[in-house]
């Protein structure tokens, strides 16, 4: 966890002689309810939390998650167990260059319901690594398929609009001259396949 920036791990767990929790001393009987309830604990469960940015959460916890699902799978009866992945972020921080990467790639279309957050992210008064950013909430029209944590199978649609492409090339810090030769790369391939196109690809090793 430490590697994915986190600074220390909580938990609360229910058992058969009560609630057992390293933040006990820290919050009151009526928070803790509620964190169990929130995250719908029963018994036999145990709630693990990390306090920090919203990145840094999340990777933390994805650690810890992946480290504990394997350790538990390996006990498991095996099976196949699929699972779709769907609305990543369209842009992710990158704290090196300060701004903002494409997570999957740069001609990914956003969610339709957030693309007013596209315009909202050019006046924005949240810095670029603020998690309430308008850039840091928009998704993406991408998918993944994962078998047994796996990743088989990626898409998504693209963007087929010129405008809505100029401005992720400029989210992004791509220059004018740059942009010009991609967006002309873009859309001719658009051209020749098609508009809004919605494409799935399958790797077999």
């Amino acid at each position: 966890m430490k590697k994915a920036g986190g600074k220390g791990l909580a938990y609360i767990a229910v058992t058969e002689e009560g609630m057992k929790s390293s933040v006990a001393k820290n919050l009151g009987e009526d928070e803790l309810k509620q964190a169990l309830e929130k995250a719908k604990i029963e018994k036999g469960d145990m709630l693990f939390i990390v306090a920090d940015k919203w990145k840094v959460v999340c990777d933390s916890l994805g650690t810890l998650r992946k480290t504990l699902g394997k350790s538990l799978l390996e006990k498991s009866d095996k099976k196949w167990a699929f699972l779709w992945v769907t609305h990543f972020p369209l842009f992710e921080y990158n704290k090196d260059i300060k701004r903002f990467d494409a997570m999957h790639n740069i001609v990914t279309s956003p969610v339709a319901e957030d693309m007013p957050l596209l315009d909202e992210g050019f006046s924005s008064t949240f810095g670029l690594d603020h998690q309430d950013h308008p850039w840091a909430k928009i998704r993406a029209n991408q998918y993944d398929l994962v078998l047994n944590g796996t990743e088989i199978a990626s898409g998504g649609i693209r963007i087929y609009n010129r405008k809505i492409q100029e401005k992720v090339l400029s989210v992004l810090g791509i220059n004018e001259e740059r942009a010009r030769k991609i967006i002309r790369i873009s859309f001719e391939s658009i051209r020749i396949w098609g508009a809004a196109s919605w494409r799935y690809r399958a790797g077999i090793r």
